[in-house]
């Protein structure tokens, strides 16, 4: 098990990038969290087993082509009573 702290940089506010995020991570069977910073940048914590993780990273990366231009990753402790994927506001 797996959890990293992301920050998104680029175009990423505006485009669904939070409502991609949480369909994809649904798909894979993650949880965390995803939400918009003042900053103009998409903040998630994402969790699960390390390739599913790994692979949200890719499909975003594909999806938002063109408008991601940063990605900065840190591992942090792994949330055992996080149960599903949300969007925070």
């Amino acid at each position: 098990m797996r959890r990293i702290r992301v920050i998104f940089g680029g175009h990423v506010q505006g485009v669904g990038f939070r409502a991609t995020t949480r369909t994809f991570a649904h798909a894979l069977a993650l949880t965390g969290w995803v939400r918009n910073e003042q900053d103009g940048t998409v903040l998630a914590e994402i969790q699960g087993l390390s390739p599913d993780v790994d692979r949200l990273l890719e499909l975003i990366a594909r999806r938002m082509e063109g408008m991601l231009r940063s990605t900065d990753i840190e591992e942090i402790p792994v949330d055992s009573s996080e149960v599903e994927f949300i969007v925070r506001r």
